[in-house]
């Protein structure tokens, strides 16, 4: 899943929507988990359980649980967006690799605002690796079935900024392969499992 990567230069006081998505078939709401800031979205087809909640002890964060057709397998561990200010990556949790120099560093919960809806669940963050950059990322299940990471970055400084966003997944199976199409303008690569294909594109 390297490969699917956007990188944008966002000039002075600017902002860009960034939209990453999980492909799947139709679904509708996302309702309260049982565990701390989860959601569950969609149904019938693709069914995922969200959720940045800081209070989550373990190291899988964002989806954390997914299922296509059935509930037979659980295909995600994990899958999240990553940020790369000034070749630094930068999650949600906070700085998850030492890069320059720098040790992993977890986000002060205050850092992080975290707000739910019955539709979707919103994180909203400021660059810890830039003070003027703002990141806000709107999660939910689209009518029209894919899993959507509707993102926004904006700048407020007076230089333009060049921020790098890609999917992070961790599968709980083994994968049998990987294959991409691009349709429309829209290039998806697709992880291949016996039972299911699960794919990730930029909107």
């Amino acid at each position: 899943m390297t490969n699917c990567v956007l990188s944008y230069r966002l000039p002075i006081r600017t902002a860009v929507t960034i939209g990453i998505v999980l492909l799947g078939v139709p679904s509708a709401l996302a309702w309260p988990g049982q565990y701390p800031g989860s959601r569950i979205m969609g149904g019938g087809g693709v069914c995922a359980v969200y959720s940045d909640d800081p209070r989550r002890t373990d190291t899988d964060f964002g989806i954390t649980n997914y299922y296509v057709g059935n509930y037979t397998v659980d295909y995600i561990r994990a899958l999240y967006p990553e940020f790369t200010i000034r070749g630094i990556p930068e999650t949600a949790r906070g700085l998850p690799a030492a890069k320059r120099d720098l040790h992993p560093q977890n986000r002060p919960p205050a850092g992080l605002a975290i707000f739910a809806d019955e539709f979707s669940t919103t994180t909203s963050f400021q660059s810890m690796v830039d003070a003027e950059l703002a990141i806000s990322y709107r999660v939910f299940a689209s009518p029209a079935g894919p899993i959507v990471f509707d993102i926004d970055v904006s700048n407020s400084g007076r230089k333009s900024k060049r921020v790098r966003v890609s999917p992070v997944v961790r599968f709980r199976p083994p994968p049998r392969g990987f294959d991409s199409i691009t349709r429309n303008g829209l290039f998806t690569r697709f992880t291949l499992f016996d039972r299911a294909s699960v794919g990730i594109a930029f909107l």
